[in-house]
């Protein structure tokens, strides 16, 4: 294959829509120790049943710096407009490719992400987008396959990030004699961060306060409305030479995919799935921890649990303790969580709770209060919060939604 220009506009355009987020979903609406099947708790579940006693919370070991151990698309190869042999190409090459699917409809659990209504799904259905040659690589092990190519652009591989990973992760072993607290953090920062930083997006936005006539003429300032202390702001474009999409893009395709995988094995060992967060997997599944990079690990085992939506779940864990996670109503700074009372009012009544947090800035200057400061607000679930990125069934199951789309 000979390498070929870039005719189809700008490379960072082009593999940025490729570039998606972590997987978050709901599985199971709920678990306590009971069978779904035949509805008995634990020992007395019906002889054929799996008997349930309590899901495993498991973490995959460092994620993105296990993603980013792999090959990295570095050189531009070639690009291909139309139909390319995709098993041939991606044996020497990483691919991002603008295609359309078919993902059968009674696939529980779809490999490709899409984004829609600003949320990222994983449908079934016929559909189009741009997706890497790592992800598209599980179509198969779903009896999906890919129909139609519109375009490819088509990396070499090189592991550029062996030594850097290597080099901070060290740094997390708390079985060595000189682990520090302090340095464990700041390792976790540099390994988390890295791609994120190549993935930014080129429109900045900057907060000026009182500026000066000079900066008036140097600078296209527009006043923040209702807003104190001469606050205007400034909207900039910029393409630094760290910016490289198809690099992010890569490492999160690579995340997504070995999430997908594990997923994929307890279904197909007969297991079931409750709900997954970017790295972390809930399910009735043994877990076998390993210390390695990508594998998984286990948090801690529940004994009840009600998964709401993404981020909105309670867990009662075998030792007792309680965990609410609550996506916008945090309290922080040692303010108290909220408590299970709370938690059921705020979905099944759809009653507000009290909360305290640090006011923002932004908050802070329309509100013409000092800041920082801290705040009470009244916090209810907003329109929206709690629509799902899967279809909620009568059994407390849900199932993928499905998408019939021809074009983008």
């Amino acid at each position: 294959m000979e390498p070929t220009t870039d005719k189809g506009g700008c490379l960072h355009r082009f593999t940025r829509e490729a570039y998606y987020g972590g997987r978050v979903e709901v599985y199971r609406e709920s678990f306590d120790g009971t069978c779904p099947t035949c509805k008995n708790v634990g020992s007395r579940c019906t002889e054929d049943h799996q008997p349930l006693q309590v899901l495993n919370y498991g973490d995959v070991n460092s994620m993105y710096p296990w993603a980013m151990l792999g090959p990295m698309p570095t050189e531009l190869s070639f690009v291909r407009e139309g139909k390319v042999d995709l098993e041939r190409a991606a044996k020497n090459h990483l691919g991002f490719v603008d295609c359309t699917v078919v993902v059968p409809e009674a696939t529980y659990l779809p490999p490709l992400p899409v984004r829609t209504d600003s949320k990222l799904i994983f449908p079934t259905g016929t559909f189009s987008g741009v997706w890497t040659t790592e992800e598209l690589a599980l179509l198969p092990k779903v009896g999906g396959r890919v129909t139609q190519i519109r375009r490819s652009v088509w990396f070499r591989g090189q592991p550029i990030f062996t030594d850097y990973v290597h080099y901070w992760y060290a740094f997390r072993d708390k079985m060595k004699a000189t682990y520090d607290l302090a340095m464990d953090m700041i390792a976790k920062l540099f390994l988390n961060s890295l791609y994120g930083k190549m993935g930014m997006n080129s429109k900045r936005e900057t907060l000026w306060f009182y500026p000066t006539d000079e900066q008036f003429d140097k600078h296209k300032l527009v006043p923040i409305a209702d807003a104190r202390f001469g606050a205007y702001k400034e909207v900039t474009h910029s393409e630094p030479p760290y910016v490289i999409p198809h690099i992010a893009a890569w490492v999160t395709s690579r995340s997504r995919a070995r999430l997908w995988t594990l997923m994929h094995a307890f279904l197909e060992a007969g297991y079931r799935l409750y709900y997954c967060d970017t790295d972390s997997i809930v399910t009735d599944g043994p877990i076998t921890d390993s210390a390695k990079l990508g594998d998984l690990k286990t948090v801690c085992q529940i004994k009840r649990a009600k998964f709401i939506a993404p981020k909105m779940y309670f867990l009662e864990q075998t030792d007792g303790e309680h965990f609410i996670k609550a996506k916008g109503f945090s309290a922080g700074f040692g303010a108290k969580s909220l408590t299970e009372k709370e938690f059921d009012s705020i979905i099944e009544h759809r009653e507000k709770v009290q909360i305290q947090r640090m006011r923002k800035m932004r908050e802070g200057m329309r509100s013409k209060q000092t800041f920082p400061a801290m705040m009470k607000v009244m916090k209810g679930v907003k329109k929206g919060l709690l629509d799902e990125k899967r279809i909620h069934l009568s059994d407390g199951n849900t199932k993928p939604i499905h998408l019939e789309t021809n074009g983008h």
